[in-house]
């Protein structure tokens, strides 16, 4: 599965070949074109999810409520996992996020449609992570805090990623206190009971091209 990011699971492909070399009589080797495994492929879940933060005088982060409708590949694989029209793994990534927020509220809508659906490594923590991290980079620029700062505040009952977080800033150098057209940015995630962490620096020219530097 991991080379093929889930696009090995589904064996349609030696299926085919299973096929051919029934009706010709051996063993055939069999390639798809680019393009015929484009064609072939299924699509990750979709979602889109709205944020909405609290923050008192301090800046300190004191609630947050989120909203995600998206498209449920569990009421397809294993709908005796859904209860109430609810699939709880949509919001896998955030729900279970590392941040302790005090005031929370979460609901998920499942919208789905005809678009063809597999498993895609971690399925719904990947997207949910990239939102969640945005939205936290949003909260510590509301806030007047260092992003880095404000993920160690919110995962201080946490030691591991206290260590993390310190060893991340070390290793990358970090600082807010960068030229003009350069930029920092942090993204962490946990999944299957392992904290992930990276930092990147990144530069914009004047026309707009990015580069990452590190």
């Amino acid at each position: 599965l991991g080379g093929g990011f889930g696009r090995r699971s589904r064996n349609d492909d030696s299926r085919q070949a299973a096929e051919i070399a029934k009706q010709v009589g051996r063993p055939v080797k069999m390639t798809w074109s680019r393009e015929e495994d484009i064609i072939q492929g299924k699509h990750r879940p979709y979602s889109v999810a709205r944020f909405v933060g609290a923050l008192d005088a301090s800046g300190n982060v004191t609630g947050m409520k989120v909203t995600a409708a998206a498209h449920s590949l569990t009421s397809h694989t294993r709908p005796s996992r859904i209860e109430n029209g609810i699939d709880r793994g949509v919001l896998t990534g955030i729900r279970n996020m590392a941040y302790n927020v005090p005031n929370q509220y979460m609901d998920m809508h499942m919208v789905n449609t005809h678009i063809p659906l597999h498993y895609w490594r971690a399925v719904n923590s990947t997207q949910n992570n990239w939102q969640i991290e945005s939205f936290i980079d949003e909260l510590a620029q509301a806030g007047g805090k260092d992003p880095l700062q404000l993920r160690k505040e919110l995962t201080a009952d946490l030691p591991q990623y206290q260590r993390m977080l310190t060893m991340l800033g070390d290793k990358a150098g970090w600082t807010t206190d960068l030229p003009r057209g350069t930029g920092m940015g942090i993204g962490i995630s946990e999944e299957f009971s392992t904290p992930v962490m990276q930092c990147a620096t990144v530069s914009v020219s004047r026309r707009g091209t990015l580069t990452v530097e590190k």
